[in-house]
């Protein structure tokens, strides 16, 4: 079978690909960036990004990604919208030959910059209502729902359930955040601007949740939460911001096959976990094809 080449393939299109990418063809190279879902990554979920670099009054997720895909853009990088099922190691040729949903490919360097994966809470009812789309891991699934009236359950205690309700409380009718303990771990600011938005935003300690169960009102479907207390709440939408693990499944493919990780990148968030921030994950980007661009060169002479 006939395999599209290409020198480098970069798998993840959120900040972390796309710096590496945009310092790629600035040097000379045509990588592929591989992105089965949004470019952008987890910035589209971003209420307000405030501490990245020449944006002084700060920028919403949206935005930053509108302007990353135009950057993307004008530098004619491709992008390539499809799901990478397969990644495999010839040593003998040096190569990575890498399967999609829909063709192959092959490359001398590949980037992982597939960032992570939400975590579930793995109770009752969680996994047959995220598959009727009443329960989400991410903000921007929801917002393509109609929101109008609705009533949005937010579990979490982090950053995360804090930015994802200030973000949704512009479109949906009122938002509840349950923790199942006293403390939250979110940061002053989040928490502040959160109360500042009592009369849309209720916060809910000392709630923990074992079972959700689906529901109809005259056709209209709802999902019932139930607490370890054995009270019980109704809600139309949940969103479960619990934290993130590493994507490690392309990572583990390729562990036994090259355990030396001959040409072999990560960058962003996969690579550094808790540490989820744009500056950190563009710098890594950067950092990872200046690296390539150099042992090409080196090869090359």
């Amino acid at each position: 079978m006939n395999k599209k080449y290409s020198e480098v393939i970069i798998i993840g299109a959120g900040p972390a690909g796309c710096a590496a990418a945009i310092q790629l063809k600035r040097s000379g190279f045509d990588p592929l960036i591989f992105e089965k879902d949004q470019i952008g990554g987890l910035a589209n979920n971003a209420n307000f990004i405030e501490n990245y670099l020449g944006f002084p009054n700060g920028i919403n997720g949206s935005e930053f990604v509108n302007l990353l895909e135009k950057h993307i853009l004008r530098l004619k990088i491709k992008l390539v919208k499809e799901e990478i099922i397969e990644i495999t190691w010839d040593s003998k040729k040096n190569l990575f030959y890498i399967q999609s949903n829909l063709n192959y490919y092959k490359a001398n360097y590949l980037i992982l910059a597939i960032g992570t994966i939400p975590k579930r809470l793995s109770i009752i009812g969680e996994e047959e209502l995220n598959e009727l789309d009443l329960l989400f891991y991410e903000p921007t699934n929801i917002k393509k729902q109609n929101l109008l009236n609705k009533r949005i359950a937010v579990i979490g205690a982090g950053d995360a359930a804090f930015d994802y309700s200030l973000q949704l409380e512009k479109i949906a009718s009122q938002i509840t955040i349950f923790n199942r303990k006293n403390t939250f771990h979110c940061l002053p600011l989040l928490m502040k601007r959160v109360e500042e938005k009592s009369d849309k935003i209720k916060i809910i300690k000392n709630k923990q949740i074992i079972k959700f169960e689906y529901k109809e009102n005259q056709n209209q479907p709802y999902v019932v939460l139930e607490f370890a207390d054995k009270s019980k709440s109704n809600f139309d939408i949940i969103l479960i911001a619990i934290g993130r693990i590493i994507n490690s499944f392309l990572i583990d493919q390729l562990a036994k096959e090259n355990p030396d990780k001959k040409k072999l990148y990560k960058i962003g968030d996969v690579k550094n976990g808790y540490y989820r921030q744009i500056s950190i994950a563009v710098g890594d980007g950067i950092k990872c094809a200046m690296k390539i661009i150099n042992d090409i060169k080196i090869r090359s002479n």
